[in-house]
């Protein structure tokens, strides 16, 4: 999977690490059941510290999108993967944000569906 992050984007990193992974989930690129790299790989792979793979793994495990074994993480091998009521608060969050800003610019729902197909597009032109 190919990982991009910007270093100096408004994001920060481990923000958009869980941003990518969870791309790469959707987009086929992680399979349900796969292995992910290691912390200590994963890091040195894409130049961050550990400490910030490990904070992104466990996010994603307490999200239940990845599973810890014995080896490491996985991704979470259950194709319907049920929202945990914080990941439903983050998503609320996420909607008023949007809402504000589709309100303050004056768009329209058809300009706000417009940029959803087209950020939808961008995502899996990636694959």
């Amino acid at each position: 999977m190919i990982i991009e992050l910007q270093p100096y984007g408004g994001k920060p990193i481990y923000e958009q690490l869980i941003l990518e992974i969870k791309r790469g989930i959707i987009t086929g690129e992680l399979v349900p059941g796969e292995p992910l790299p290691s912390v200590r790989n994963l890091a040195s792979d894409i130049g961050i510290n550990m400490h910030t793979v490990n904070k992104v793994y466990k996010y994603l495990q307490n999200e239940n999108i990845l599973l810890k074994q014995k080896t490491g993480f996985i991704v979470n091998p259950d194709q319907l993967i049920e929202p945990t009521p914080a990941t439903m608060a983050t998503i609320r969050q996420q909607i008023y944000e949007l809402m504000i800003e589709k309100h303050l610019h004056h768009l329209t729902d058809g300009e706000i569906v417009a940029i959803m197909a087209d950020v939808s597009a961008e995502i899996f032109k990636k694959e």
